[in-house]
Formats: structure tokens, C-alpha cells, sequence
């Protein structure tokens, strides 16, 4: 008995440490095809969270989904939403603020300054089961990632439980984040870092 139960233990033991981390948006949910638009960031609301009013062309578009995913996220007149940049994360569960340093305020200065007011193209994958929220990219008219941009200012670092973004902004933001590192600036300063992996 002594035997079997042992071996049970060495199935059970490796499943239950290699599980994946469980979101507090709940389980992920793409769409069937990728929700593409332009759109201004208007807002920010929150780490990684905007409000976004997309282009003439694309309001009948974007409405339909936000109505299909019954989002509590939406403004009607003028239409705006809320989404989320994909493949981020703080790296806290406490969100930016991990020392009384100011960096804080930095984060969020930084994180406004790079959408707010611009213009983009959003890619959006889907959504978290408990969040109604698109989960999205944005991707300015020269081709950059606000995402890329934002890891490699090292304000936040990439999530790397999301797998949907595409190769391309993977492998750049992957990129962005050593540079960060490297610099040891941002979130990657030696005291931020070290506070980090207390949590």
C-alpha cells in the first residue's frame, strides 16, 4: 500500500508544481479572429488599462464585440472603451508600487506619456473569463509597440504566461526586457528587483 501510494505522490507532486499560475482575470478566452482597429488612447485607467476611442470606420465594429462580450467597460456617447495591453505585467501582485522611491508616479507618468493621445492600431486576442475587457497590442504608424516600449523603459516586464502575442512582439519585447536588465533601470533597479522577489 506504502508502495502505491508513493508512487501516486511522485505522478501527482510534478503536475501540481508544474501547473500553470492561475490569473486573477480568469481562465483565458480568445476570440475565434483577432479584433483589429484604430483607435486614440483617451485615458488612462490604471496599470496596463486604457480607455480607448476608436476611428469613425471602426466604431460599428468594435461596438458589436463590446455588446457580444456584454462589457460593463463602455461609454456610449462619444463611443470609448476600455482595454488592456497584452503580454505585460508588473511582476507584483501589489501592481507598480513596490518601494516608498517614487517610482509610482514614474510608472504612471510613463505609461500615459507613451499612449495617451495617440493614435494606433490595436490587435486584441481575446479576453480573461472574468474580465470583459479586450486584451490587446498597439501598434503606432511606425510600426512600434507601446508594449515593447513600455518593457524596455522598465516599467513593466513581459508577461510570459501569454502566449498570444505574435512572434515578431514576443521576440522584441524578450529583447527590450535583457536591455532593461542590462541597465538595471526601472523596475530592474538593484532594491526594486530585490523587493520584487519578496512578494
Amino acid at each position: 500500500m506504502l508502495k502505491v501510494l508513493t508512487a501516486l505522490m511522485a505522478v501527482l507532486i510534478p503536475a501540481t508544481v508544474h501547473a500553470g499560475p492561475v490569473d486573477e482575470r480568469g481562465g483565458w478566452q480568445p476570440f475565434k479572429e483577432e479584433l483589429v482597429f484604430e483607435a486614440q488612447a483617451v485615458e488612462m485607467d490604471g496599470p496596463l488599462t486604457y480607455w480607448v476611442k476608436p476611428s469613425e470606420g471602426f466604431v460599428n465594429q468594435t461596438a458589436k464585440v463590446m455588446e457580444d462580450m456584454r462589457s460593463p467597460f463602455v461609454i456610449a456617447n462619444p463611443f470609448v472603451f476600455k482595454i488592456q495591453l497584452a503580454g505585460l505585467t508588473s511582476g507584483s501582485s501589489s501592481g507598480m508600487l513596490l518601494s516608498e522611491d517614487g517610482f509610482e508616479e514614474e510608472a504612471r507618468k510613463a505609461s500615459r506619456d507613451e499612449l495617451i493621445n495617440h493614435d494606433y492600431q490595436f490587435r486584441c486576442y481575446g479576453k480573461y473569463s472574468d474580465l470583459a475587457m479586450p486584451i490587446c497590442s498597439a501598434i503606432d504608424d511606425k510600426g512600434e509597440s507601446a508594449g515593447v516600449n513600455l518593457v524596455r523603459k522598465g516599467i513593466y516586464m513581459r508577461d510570459k504566461t501569454f502566449e498570444s502575442l505574435s512572434s515578431l512582439e514576443e521576440k522584441l519585447m524578450t529583447e527590450a526586457q535583457k536591455t532593461a536588465e542590462a541597465e538595471a533601470i526601472g523596475i530592474w533597479k538593484p532594491f526594486r528587483f530585490m523587493l520584487r522577489g519578496l512578494q
